[in-house]
């Protein structure tokens, strides 16, 4: 099941929430930098700004790589490598910036805020599924 981490800059908090896989398909073909709306995840008025993820072995998305699944590619900096020395680069396999179903972790910020506040959206949520 497909994880979605939520940051919250306002209060500077993260949240984690499982997102049903029937769901999945609202967000399958989005990129890096696109917005979701939060309304697939429970969260009415909120619209979520996709920033990266991970798939299931642990390779992270990388922007720029216009494709959904993995490739590898000669890096120096940035997601996906560890910081070296000046001037070394690494051959690398990353995913791509297109969200596709291998994805088990989905990171995201809020961009724009519902009526209510975040916290209690997801409490609310988290109330309702233990029930």
């Amino acid at each position: 099941m497909p994880k979605i981490v939520i940051s919250e800059p306002k209060a500077g908090k993260t949240y984690q929430i499982e997102l049903d896989p029937s769901k999945m398909s609202s967000i399958v073909g989005k990129k890096i930098g696109d917005d979701v709306s939060g309304s697939i995840m429970g969260l009415a008025g909120y619209k979520l700004r996709i920033t990266g993820g991970t798939d299931r072995q642990g390779f992270p998305m990388r922007k720029g790589i216009h494709k959904a699944g993995r490739t590898s590619i000669l890096l120096s900096a940035g997601p996906g490598i560890a910081k070296s020395k000046n001037g070394v680069r690494r051959r690398k396999t990353v995913m791509g910036e297109i969200v596709s179903e291998e994805l088990e972790q989905i990171n995201t910020v809020v961009s724009s805020y519902g009526k209510i506040p975040l916290d209690a959206a997801l409490k609310k949520e988290e109330q309702e599924g233990s029930a």
